[in-house]
Formats: structure tokens, sequence, C-alpha cells
């Protein structure tokens, strides 16, 4: 039965990607000779995992029932794949290996263009990241995606391309023109948090059903459409919290962790300096 609720479009589209991350990662370490963390593998298959569960098997078919699954597919293509595909180190990966494909001059020459200096903007990217989940929640094209196939593949699409760009300001693994201090991070997620908590809230508050496809399901989901449309508007807000607190926080350390070593560094040195101006003034009183 599991088997019938699995997408092959998805599980192909997955497939290939990973395939096309092995080659790489094997046209690196055998052919140059040169290594390749492990651990990046394992964050771009972890990555590549979520991406797979979110868009097939139960959660991909129960979203068109329930828009509470749905909002937890939103979320996994929103909050939790593209940290960790870009934990992958995609870009650094192509850069490395010089594919033929994608020849690393060309590559180099499209990430210091003006297109992508743009695109990777930290204002750019939270915008559009904001924009999508304001725009695909509250207006009427979140119902006209539930008819159309397409559009509803392109949907989706789109919450991973967004997410990318929104997280790759954030995760900061792979080279960017623009790379915002870890207080600037810190804020630039704390600005996302009121965006989640607006849509979430006006999801979890109405009074009737905003989305009429799921109040028009046959029972049993019929009848419970509004009481899942308020559990989803909690869980995009509950769900966005959890992972954007813990980064924060994150993020916080490891900046209080380097301040504490510039501290130290910089204490080090004075006492160095200060060491050898005695050591220099001892010198010369002995020479007199």
């Amino acid at each position: 039965m599991l088997l019938g609720l699995i997408d092959p479009t998805v599980v192909v589209g997955v497939v290939s990607v990973a395939a096309g991350y092995t080659w790489l990662v094997h046209r690196l370490t055998r052919g140059e000779g040169r290594s390749w963390p492990l651990r990046c593998c394992a964050w771009f298959a972890a990555g590549l995992i979520v991406v797979l569960v979110a868009l097939s098997g139960p959660v991909g078919h129960y979203a068109d029932l329930l828009l509470s699954v749905h909002m937890a597919e939103h979320m996994l293509l929103q909050f939790v794949a593209p940290p960790l595909l870009l934990l992958g180190r995609p870009v650094t990966l192509l850069l490395r290996s010089d594919p033929g494909v994608l020849p690393r001059r060309r590559l180099l020459r499209l990430l210091r263009s003006r297109i992508w200096r743009a695109l990777t903007h930290p204002i750019t990217a939270w915008s559009a990241f904001a924009a999508t989940t304001v725009l695909t929640h509250l207006t009427p094209l979140y119902e006209l995606t539930l008819y159309d196939g397409p559009l509803h593949e392109l949907e989706h699409a789109l919450y991973l391309a967004t997410g990318l760009l929104f997280w790759a300001v954030v995760v900061q693994a792979d080279p960017l023109p623009h790379r915002p201090s870890a207080p600037a991070r810190i804020l630039y997620l704390f600005l996302m948090m009121p965006v989640m908590a607006l849509v979430g809230a006006v999801l979890a508050e109405a009074h009737s059903v905003l989305y009429h496809y799921y109040a028009a399901l046959p029972p049993p989901w019929g009848p419970q459409a509004l009481t899942d449309q308020h559990r989803a508007g909690a869980m995009m807000w509950e769900f966005g919290s959890s992972v954007i607190l813990p980064v924060m926080a994150v993020l916080l350390l490891r900046w209080l962790d380097n301040e504490e070593r510039d501290v130290s560094r910089a204490e080090a040195v004075r006492a160095e300096l200060a060491r050898r101006e005695l050591h220099g003034a001892g010198g010369g009183r002995h020479g007199g």
C-alpha cells in the first residue's frame, strides 16, 4: 500500500540529484585525488531524504486531503530541506570538481554576475521567502494550486528555491557575494518570525474555512476542515519557531565564542609586546 503512495517523478528527481552529487564527489576524490568531507555527503543526503518525504509517500498523498499535512509539507520544503542541502556545500563541490558540463570558469562567471549578487542579497532572499509564504497561503493562489497539478509542482519548486536563497545567507557554507555578520544573521532570522506568526494566526484564528477545497471534501475530512485549518496555522508558527530559535541560539553562541577568542588573541598580542618592551628596556640598562 505504501508503494502506491510513492510519486515516481519525485523519486527519479531525487535519485538523479543524488547520483550527480555522488559523481562529483567521485570525480574529485578519485580523478583529482582530493578529499571531500563525509559530513557534507551526509548533510546533502539528509536534505534529499527530507525532500522525498515531503513530496512523496504518505505526506505527499495526504497533503491533498488535510491542510495540516499540506502545511507540514511546506515547512519541510522551506525550513528543513534547504539548510541540510546547503550544508552539503554543492557549489563548492562543483567548483572543486570542475565538471565538463559546468566548467569552473563558467560557474565563477555566474557567481560573480550582477544577477547572482542581486538574487543572493540578504534583502532579496528574505523578501522572496516572506512574499512566497504570504502570497501562497493568504491569496486565492493557494486554492488554485490544489486544482492545477503543474502549478502545484511549481509552488513546491518555489518553496525549495526561495528556501535555499533564504538559508544560504544564514548557513554560509558556499561562496557568497554577501556574507552578513552573526548579529546581522540573527536579526535576519528574527524578522522572519512575525511573518510566520501572521500567516499562522490568520489560519488559526479564522472562524470559517478559508480554502473551500478542503470543506468540499467528502467525510471524514470535510466536517473537520475548520479544526484542521486551526491546527495548520498553529503548526506554521510552532514549526517555524522550533527551527529559527535554535539556529539563532547557535549563531549567538558562535559569535560570543569568536568574540572571546578575539579578545584573548588581542590580550596575548599586548602581553607579548609588553614583554618585548620590558626585555628591550632591561637589555638597554644592562648595556649601559
